[in-house]
């Protein structure tokens, strides 16, 4: 059963009753969650944070962003509500430039600030000249930091930022896994990317090729242009990254499963379906838990482990 709790301008926190539905929605590449919810009855009192909590387990905590009362037939508030994230998308970084900086260093200044407490791995350092441009984002900092870096976008969890998938596993199968209502199958050959022509020389030209053979071999062509000239503070791993990124995204599956699976975002799955179905090294790149009355659905979208590139470098 879902508890809500939330805390007024007063600073007053009070557990919400009589919810009517909620929708809360989590993705890869976004700092934080979105949680949508309609509750019986009206609320006029200014809300500011919302907390959700199924037995003892906080599955969403953030700031709200609308609070909505209709009154007609009956009274009813709508909450919308993000993530904790939402503060770094929400505020923009002040411009400056960094020599050498470390993730502690770049956590210190854009995330801690906003009430995040701590980052998971490796406090790795960005050798060279790290730009912060005018109009950037806290988020877009970070996002472009931990990019280069690490290969990996940063997500907010709790107050928490998370710079890699979790480790656990989950199998979907109507017989020894998670059961699931629905499974579609997407193949989608718009989105790899064939290769990319760079720029490593101020002076130079994009005479630098990164392939993928991935869509090459399946007569892909789709090019794209990256100036990563030392001017631009840019590293040539983005490339790299945005490849792969295009390549998950070509066999997209989505599982409908009538259990609750909020905590699942980045973890490793596989699928068994009637037919003989069977896909492996796919991973969960997003998310919906719908939840009204007693009925509930988790809608997972599943991309696959294509992470093949080729890091040599063709002139």
């Amino acid at each position: 059963m879902l508890r809500l709790f939330a805390e007024n301008s007063e600073g007053e926190v009070k557990e919400l009753p009589n919810l009517n539905s909620l929708i809360l929605d989590r993705e890869e590449g976004v700092a934080g969650d979105l949680l949508t919810l309609s509750l019986e009855g009206a609320i006029f009192s200014e809300l500011v944070s919302l907390t959700v909590f199924e037995n003892s387990e906080e599955i969403f905590t953030g700031l709200i962003d609308e609070q909505n009362v209709v009154i007609s037939e009956r009274e009813t508030t709508q909450l919308v509500a993000r993530s904790l994230g939402a503060l770094l998308i929400d505020n923009e970084a002040k411009p400056q430039s960094f020599h050498n900086p470390d993730m502690k260093l770049i956590f210190e200044r854009y995330a801690r600030p906003f009430g995040i407490e701590e980052f998971s791995g490796e406090n790795k350092a960005y050798m060279g000249e790290f730009r912060v441009q005018k109009g950037m984002s806290c988020y877009k900092v970070l996002e472009e930091f931990c990019s280069a870096l690490y290969g990996a976008y940063p997500r907010i969890e709790g107050r928490k930022l998370v710079l890699e998938r979790p480790c656990e596993k989950i199998t979907f199968s109507n017989r020894s896994g998670i059961p699931f209502v629905k499974l579609s199958l997407s193949k989608l050959r718009v989105k790899p990317v064939s290769q990319v022509r760079v720029k490593v020389k101020e002076d130079g030209d994009y005479d630098t090729v990164i392939k993928n053979p991935l869509a090459i071999n399946r007569k892909i062509r789709r090019e794209r242009y990256f100036n990563g000239a030392p001017s631009t503070g840019k590293s040539i791993r983005t490339v790299f990254e945005a490849i792969k990124r295009s390549n998950a995204s070509d066999t997209l599956i989505k599982v409908i499963s009538p259990v609750r699976l909020t905590h699942a975002l980045g973890y490793q799955a596989e699928v068994f379906a009637e037919g003989n179905f069977h896909e492996e090294k796919l991973y969960v790149s997003s998310l919906r838990y719908s939840l009204s009355g007693n009925r509930q659905s988790t809608e997972i979208m599943l991309k696959k482990e294509n992470n093949y590139v080729d890091n040599s470098i063709y002139e």
